[in-house]
């Protein structure tokens, strides 16, 4: 890529917003200094909460089974499953003192980002330091780790040469299940809750001695089920806890189900799932080296407390722990969640046994294969493919008016008002080129589609000199599937006359770097989990500003516009011209089918971008080409698992 010149743009103004977001927020807290004031506060977060998360299934019956109990020195472990939803299996772990008399209190461990789930050393340690403090302890695999391997039934390995892991498989089904309405933070979430439901079966456990602790993954699962599931009474959050501001200015992505939909759009931060129940029993664990900011967390942990005490809260039960080492659920900090337990509970102070031997990943197998999908469960991207099919079929064709007052509704989209300002980029070189043939010029010029929006757009053509948009009657414009210029460069867009090139927000001179997409945790995919959590479609973003270009041209006298796409800028070029009839025929190469098509792949690389929100409710792509007709020129379509941005 020659020209680079607005690699933060889409940081930038991310960033500005959040900010403003945050400082009001802030604004609101320093003014709370009553017991009512802080009430009010907490009451409102709570609906929000339960807003970003969206209405949870009914609860059907878990179908649970015990498939073997393993014996060790003073405690024994119940390897079991059931189902959180109808023939989706989860897979956990029951730890139970092997002497007890009932009445046990119960700890449910929400696993962090391990490909070992469950059978991780550092989550078996945990739970075998509580047994042995007399608590009982679940812990389960979440989607993907442990016996969850979610792609096991494809063949495709879980790790390979690609970096392809668990948590990648995250963001693979998370951006699926958003194009059908769902997230994947509440099908988490869902699968705790169905825990705290097996729980509640069992004789020997107390019900209303129920807490909760996870790390990293597992610390915003935590920290999430504490806000949502009021049977539990107790939380222990580790190592994840920070603010999104710090996790933006330190480009640190989180993974698909760490974006709750619509979270930042009600002015929310991550200490809030813990001021929702400030003044019950609470502690925070961190590590002064970890890659979530610690700065973050204990500047959330001051609002935390001044809310714990404004609420009545215990002296003693609002805590923060810190560690002094990197992103771990270090033994330290295990061992201080269990004094605080113990403190919350009335109980007497824990003794805290060494222990040399732990049981091992394969002891703790629910599965003879270690598979719960070889042994039935149904993969969640099989789940997700039949919800596709049941959207389709309910969703109805109508007018073209109705289909782009879906589009609108469903992108967030605004349709441009004003006519663009534009730049002309001087500059020793900077507004020449020849292009490899030598028939054509081109040249570069900034259009400002809105405030700080700026896009590139480059003329190939004859004219004898740059300075001026110098547009023809009638024009082709051309979007790319990630740059401009590297795609002319090389062949991919293919041209025979004059053309224009645009770069529209966050591709061409807009990418982080030049293989963002490329990567799994790239500045476009935390961008665009930000944006989820702004309820932002970052894909009506872009026609926007395809639609302010028009407005430009217009205003320059062009008579007529042929617009072509290729890969993610053909369904940019698609959307466009059903909504601006001034468009006069798209082309749409090398671009998915449908959005059917990108959710129904069990593994699917296209960026998240390409997955509006519960898109099928309401439109998809074959409905658009419907409503085009003759104005669709050209449409070729390509494989909706798109290898190629891999």
């Amino acid at each position: 890529m020659e020209f680079h010149r607005y690699p933060t743009l889409l940081t930038d103004v991310t960033h500005k917003r959040l900010s403003e977001i945050y400082l009001k927020r802030k604004k609101i807290i320093e003014k709370i200094k009553t017991q009512s004031e802080a009430l009010k506060y907490q009451n409102s977060i709570k609906n929000k909460i339960k807003k970003c998360f969206g209405k949870f299934p009914k609860k059907t019956p878990l179908k649970y089974k015990v498939t073997k109990v393993l014996i060790y020195k003073g405690y024994t472990v119940e390897c079991l499953k059931y189902e959180s939803r109808p023939d989706f299996w989860v897979s956990a772990n029951l730890y139970l003192p092997k002497i007890h008399h009932g009445n046990l209190p119960a700890i449910l461990l929400p696993c962090g980002h391990n490909q070992s789930g469950k059978a991780a050393p550092f989550y078996v340690e945990a739970c075998v330091r509580l047994v042995q403090e007399g608590y009982a302890v679940l812990i389960y695999d979440p989607i993907n780790q442990g016996e969850r391997k979610l792609y096991s039934l494809t063949g495709f390995p879980q790790e390979n040469n690609k970096g392809f892991n668990a948590t990648i498989g995250h963001n693979h089904i998370g951006k699926q299940l958003r194009a059908c309405g769902e997230s994947l933070c509440s099908w988490f979430v869902w699968d705790g809750i169905r825990g705290v439901d097996y729980l509640f079966t069992r004789p020997e456990i107390d019900k209303k001695r129920i807490g909760i602790t996870g790390n990293s993954g597992g610390g915003a699962l935590s920290a999430y089920q504490w806000a949502l599931d009021k049977r539990i009474s107790m939380v222990a959050s580790s190592c994840w806890t920070t603010s999104y501001l710090y996790d933006l200015e330190n480009e640190m992505p989180g993974d698909n189900e760490q974006y709750p939909r619509g979270f930042l759009a009600e002015g929310l931060d991550k200490i809030d799932f813990f001021i929702s129940r400030a003044g019950e029993p609470t502690i925070l664990l961190g590590q002064e080296r970890d890659f979530f900011d610690d700065r973050g967390l204990k500047e959330g942990y001051q609002d935390l407390l001044k809310f714990h005490k404004l609420l009545g809260g215990q002296e003693k039960s609002c805590q923060l722990q810190m560690d002094v080492i990197t992103h771990s659920y270090s033994s330290i900090n295990q061992k201080a969640l269990i004094k605080f337990f113990n403190r919350a509970l009335g109980l007497k102070r824990p003794s805290l046994k060494e222990f040399k031997t732990q049981p091992q990943e394969k002891e703790l197998y629910v599965t003879k294969t270690g598979d719960l999908h070889k042994d039935g469960s149904t993969p969640l991207y099989k789940l997700t493919a039949e919800l596709s099919k049941i959207k389709k079929s309910f969703r109805k064709r109508g007018s073209r008016n109705s289909l782009i007052k879906k589009v609108e509704d469903v992108l967030n989209l605004r349709m441009p008002k004003s006519i663009p300002a534009y730049r002309r980029t001087h500059g020793e070189g900077r507004w020449n080129r020849k292009t490899k043939d030598k028939k054509f010029n081109i040249f570069r010029f900034v259009v400002e589609s809105e405030n700080n929006i700026y896009l590139p757009l480059r003329h190939i053509t004859n004219s004898v000199g740059p300075f001026r948009l110098d547009t023809e009657k009638e024009i082709n414009l051309i979007l790319p599937n990630l740059c401009s210029q590297s795609e002319f460069l090389n062949g991919s867009i293919k041209s025979k006359g004059p053309c224009w090139l645009l770069d529209v927000r966050g591709m061409g001179e807009g990418l982080f770097v030049a293989d963002d997409t490329s990567n799994h945790y790239g500045m476009e995919y935390l961008l665009a989990g930000h944006g989820f959590m702004f309820r932002d479609s970052l894909l009506g973003q872009r026609i926007f500003d395809v639609l302010s270009i028009i407005n430009l041209f217009k205003s320059e006298g062009v008579k007529k516009i042929h617009l072509q796409g290729y890969g993610q800028g053909g369904i940019i070029a698609l959307i466009t011209a059903l909504l601006d009839n001034r468009i006069n025929s798209v082309s749409c190469i090398k671009t998915p089918e449908s959005f059917e098509k990108l959710v129904s792949s069990s593994l699917c690389y296209w960026p998240d971008v390409n997955f509006p929100f519960n898109v099928l409710d309401s439109f998809d792509l074959p409905d658009i080409r419907s409503v085009l007709g003759k104005r669709l020129v050209k449409s070729t379509y390509t494989s909706p698992e798109g290898k190629h941005f891999v």
